[in-house]
């Protein structure tokens, strides 16, 4: 092989490395939480948090399709495959070891515990009283994990559902006796399923500064390359979005 002939092969391996990198494609799971992840009539993934994704992809240069599933599906695939992305995971303690964190993708409010109106029985309560009742929460997610650690026991107080509206369902027929959600989502949850937020009420808050922990996560077998281009460019869009605010 001629000096030419070696050096024409191996500039064709790069060009193609990089053309195989360029158009590098990841999976995106998330789960139904609006107003940041959700489903629109059309049948098409948006929402706060989708929109702010959509625009680090962009910026990266990544192909890429997202996949609404369970929670506890979602959770477990992002964990297990390499090239895959899940949003929006709270960052917690528990998990830091599990993922390769891509953080903040977004601001959110802090977790509210609800019970019906008609339980006179439950009041304002602390976070030790909460046990004395029932709470529904979804697998692998934050509050699950959080109630754990905390001390609370599957099939005392605490139940497991598949996803927040099956929460709601148990929640106004009597199988449950409190929910954890966000406001916004909560009042957008209970209007898709023809019920009133009139009808529930305030009783505990978990989680004030929770907007700080609102991610992007990536399993830890997808390269750490890819991981940080995509870290780059969220920096990009988040500074870009900054000097915007700032000249206003």
């Amino acid at each position: 092989m001629t000096h030419f002939t070696a050096l024409f092969f191996i500039v064709g391996i790069c060009v193609f490395h990089i053309n195989a990198q360029a158009n590098e494609k990841i999976r995106v799971v998330t789960e139904e939480w609006p107003p940041y992840n959700y489903t629109n009539d059309e049948g098409e993934v948006v929402g706060l948090a989708t929109e702010v994704l959509k625009t680090v992809l962009r910026e990266a240069d990544i192909d890429y399709h997202i996949e609404m599933l369970s929670w506890s599906r979602a959770y477990k695939l992002a964990k297990k495959q390499s090239h895959t992305l899940i949003y929006t995971i709270y960052q917690a303690e528990n998990r830091e070891s599990q993922f390769q964190w891509i953080c903040p993708l977004i601001n959110t409010s802090s977790l509210n515990v609800y019970a019906l109106k008609s339980r006179a029985d439950i009041t304002l309560l602390t976070l030790a009283e909460l046990k004395q009742f029932t709470v529904g929460s979804t697998e692998r997610s934050f509050l699950y994990d959080y109630l754990i650690n905390q001390g609370f026991e599957v099939g005392k107080n605490l139940d497991s559902a598949s996803d927040e509206e099956a929460n709601i369902r148990k929640l106004f027929r009597g199988r449950i006796d409190l929910v954890a959600q966000e406001e916004l989502p909560f009042k957008m949850r209970l209007a898709k399923a023809g019920l009133s937020f009139d009808d529930v009420k305030h009783v505990h808050t978990l989680f004030p500064n929770a907007s700080n922990k609102s991610c992007m996560a990536m399993s830890l077998s997808t390269p750490k390359v890819l991981v940080e281009k995509i870290r780059k460019a969220l920096q990009k869009v988040n500074d870009k979005r900054a000097n915007r605010l700032s000249s206003n």
